[in-house]
């Protein structure tokens, strides 16, 4: 029979942050008139130099860079928020059920080194969700769908920046919004008693909604050292403009699909074998929205099969992941004061094995 229920539920949530440390770091600043072997991003320049320091052979000096976020000059912030939670299920059969919810999220502010007041706000998001959960043939199939709807507000992003005393920090900053949305398709199949299929299959419609944030100006108004355009002429900062683009991390298509067998040998012991696949459309792995930043579409093969005793007291297994042995991006990001983009990799092709025994 047919049932209905309803799920209302919220949270409150409180926390109390304090923040007090010191950090020091030296600077290359080139000196006037000029340093043509210098880096090529210096952010000040001195006429005549500050005495007690002597330029480098590249024409360069070495000042020192510290702030100082002890004593009085220590933060603390709370951050709270009530957030809650509203949700129905429908059994339309036995075999099928219908969901809907409406929730809200909370991620505390937070604190960063600089001589300024270095808090920021927290982030929010609101999420609508509807979806199904079905089975079919005797619970052979089963097939979900899920449709979702996110907003987040008041995103936090840690950009380079500079504060009022002119040094170089990395701030974190409340920056804009975004819309997530899309639908995600499961299954699992189980073929025979001892075959299972599973797919799985996301699309996703990604955007900032409004992503403006600033960033000094140490390049004479060369370049933001971004994909975005300026908003206005560039002075002391750049104001960058990232309003419109997709967020990192977000690939339009993801798909997932498996295949797992299992062998019962007459003694009780099984030989389980399985292989998986993951693919997905390019997708951008930092914040600046460049080129360099960009990790094409790519597919990585997965496989395991694993030997396992009687009552399972022993087993040992030989895996092998990435077999293809895709160069795939986890992360990029520029090196400061430099044109070089630095990536973190994901693992090559890895393989091995593992034995396990239960006592």
């Amino acid at each position: 029979m047919p049932e209905l229920r309803f799920t209302i539920g919220a949270r409150y949530t409180s926390e109390d942050k304090d923040f007090e440390g010191a950090l020091s770091a030296p600077s290359r600043i080139c000196v006037f008139p000029a340093c043509p072997d210098a880096p090529q991003f210096p952010y000040e320049v001195f006429t005549p130099a500050p005495p007690d320091f002597d330029p480098l052979p590249d024409g360069t000096i070495t000042v020192p860079s510290s702030i100082d976020n002890t004593g009085p000059n220590a933060q603390d912030a709370s951050f709270s928020k009530t957030t809650d939670r509203g949700g129905v299920d429908w059994d339309i059969t036995d075999d099928s059920l219908l969901y809907a919810s409406y929730e809200t999220g909370f991620k505390a502010g937070g604190f960063f080194f600089s001589t300024d007041t270095g808090v920021y706000k927290p982030e929010e998001i609101e999420a609508w969700t509807i979806g199904s959960k079905n089975r079919f043939f005797d619970d052979s199939l089963q097939v979900n769908v899920e449709l979702f709807d996110w907003q987040y507000k008041d995103q936090q992003i840690s950009h380079l920046g500079i504060d009022s005393a002119g040094i170089a920090i990395f701030p974190t900053e409340n920056v804009g919004r975004s819309t997530m949305r899309g639908i995600e398709l499961e299954s699992l199949f189980l073929l025979t008693p001892s075959t299972q299929l599973s797919a799985d299959v996301q699309y996703l419609d990604a955007e900032y909604d409004e992503f403006v944030y600033t960033k000094p100006n140490f390049n004479g108004g060369f370049s933001n050292g971004t994909g975005c355009p300026n908003v206005g002429v560039p002075g002391l900062f750049y104001t960058v403009d990232c309003s419109g683009e997709r967020p990192p991390n977000a690939p339009e298509w993801t798909i997932n699909v498996g295949a797992q067998q299992t062998f019962t040998l007459g003694s009780g012991a099984s030989i389980v074998g399985s292989l998986r696949a993951h693919y997905q459309t390019e997708t951008l792995t930092g914040l600046e929205f460049t080129a360099d930043e960009m990790q094409d579409s790519y597919t990585t093969l997965d496989a395991l099969l694993t030997y396992s005793s009687a009552a399972d007291r022993f087993s040992i297994s030989a895996f092998v992941n990435n077999a293809t042995d895709e160069t795939v991006k986890s992360e990029a990001f520029p090196a400061p004061f430099s044109l070089f983009t630095t990536a973190i990799l994901r693992p090559p092709r890895t393989y091995g094995m593992r034995i396990g025994v239960r006592f």
